[in-house]
């Protein structure tokens, strides 16, 4: 199990300005893979009520699967993840039904979660993705697609608040891009199941 505190900046892009960046910063095909998250929640969105999410995350280029509580601390989120086998995420996938691991549901109850509660799948987003190391932090760029939508987008990540956030600015001023409010991925897939 790990966890970390998540200091991470993102900008919906246009395909331009996603294709802009990608050239700019030099984001080519070899840092390049695609990943799968899988939502669960309870049937009333407790978790969403929460400001948390839980996910499920695969990709074809490794031989083992994600679980990740996210939870509000200290104005950023706190990732719990653990690691399942393949065949553990496949079925959990199949049963549209996940049981979370024994640190995911400690996590859980914090928020007031009780364990009988049923979590069940409720989206699914692919995201090919393409990040550089900076010393400043990570650039992200992200093609994703859910249900039938699919957005680009823009995120730093960092260890250190200051550091990623002036990268973040930077890198907009620099293509000339404007701040957009962007939702996580997970409130853009719910949106797009109600649309």
């Amino acid at each position: 199990m790990s966890q970390e505190l998540e200091i991470e900046y993102k900008n919906l892009l246009t395909k331009t300005e996603y294709d802009q960046i990608m050239t700019e910063f030099q984001l080519n095909h070899e840092n390049q893979f695609t990943q799968t998250n899988y939502y669960f929640d309870t049937t009333d969105f407790q978790l969403k009520a929460h400001h948390s999410a839980l996910r499920i995350r695969t990709r074809p280029d490794q031989s083992y699967a994600e679980m990740t509580l996210k939870t509000p601390k200290e104005g950023q989120l706190l990732e719990t993840t653990t690691q399942l086998t393949m065949e553990q995420a496949q079925s959990f996938i199949q049963q549209q039904t996940i049981e979370p691991t024994a640190e995911i549901v400690q996590e859980l109850q914090k928020i007031g979660l009780e364990q009988s509660e049923s979590l069940t799948l409720f989206a699914e987003l692919t995201t090919t993705r393409r990040e550089k190391q900076v010393p400043q932090g990570t650039i992200v760029l992200d093609h994703s697609w859910y249900g039938t939508q699919e957005d680009f987008e823009l995120e730093v990540e960092s260890t250190m608040e200051t550091d990623g956030l002036e990268l973040f600015q930077a890198i907009l001023q620099q293509c000339n891009i404007p701040h957009r409010q962007t939702p996580n991925k997970i409130r853009r897939a719910q949106q797009a199941l109600q649309s």
